[in-house]
């Protein structure tokens, strides 16, 4: 359903047919999508770009590298992803949003992002009240372990369930045990195995 007047929260391709809900505009934002609008409360902008920008520091997003499959000596390396970008627009209240290619690889991740954004608009980047942002989100706050698990590095979607519809970040983990958790996000394929040997958590 496209939602007829734009509202805080609601995401749009072209500014002009907006979507209220997360589900609704997963259906249109996928792998090949440059970047959306994203209407917000006035004077928050700035707070969402911050926040947005401490998750993907949190994540290391931009010391993830790859080798270049060239025989250079010594070897060259260049950045696997680039980092979101937030900018205003002619609205107050809208902003254009090119997310980070890391983000628009997995229908999940793609969910957890939009969740991330309505997060950011609690943030205050003066109080820096991040903790208090992104539980500030009911489905975040029903997926905490996920989430934990997720910003430790384990971004991988390894699904272990079939899914009918499009799976969307909060209908995948909400009540969902440990044992799920990690078996359902796994370390990417570029990220070296690491030995759990002997450390039980989320974050191994």
């Amino acid at each position: 359903m496209i939602a007829v007047i734009r509202k805080r929260g609601a995401f749009s391709l072209d500014a002009k047919d907006w979507f209220g809900t997360r589900a609704d505009f997963a259906s249109v934002f996928n792998e090949e999508t440059k970047g959306f609008f994203f209407a917000h409360s006035r004077k928050v902008k700035q707070n969402i770009k911050v926040f947005i920008s401490k998750i993907e520091t949190i994540l290391d997003l931009a010391h993830k590298r790859t080798r270049v499959s060239l025989p250079f000596e010594p070897p060259i390396f260049c950045n696997i992803f680039s980092p979101t970008n937030i900018f205003g627009t002619g609205e107050k209240t809208v902003a254009w949003i090119e997310p980070s290619n890391f983000w628009k690889d997995c229908p999940i991740k793609r969910s957890l992002f939009t969740l991330l954004l309505r997060c950011g608009e609690k943030y205050n980047y003066t109080k820096d009240n991040f903790e208090e942002a992104l539980l500030s989100n009911n489905q975040i706050r029903e997926t905490h372990n996920a989430l934990i698990r997720f910003l430790f590095g384990f971004v991988k979607f390894n699904p272990i369930e079939s899914y009918e519809n499009l799976p969307g970040w909060y209908m995948v983990f909400a009540k969902k045990n440990y044992n799920f958790i990690k078996r359902t996000l796994v370390r990417p394929d570029y990220e070296p195995a690491q030995s759990e040997l002997g450390i039980d958590g989320l974050w191994t």
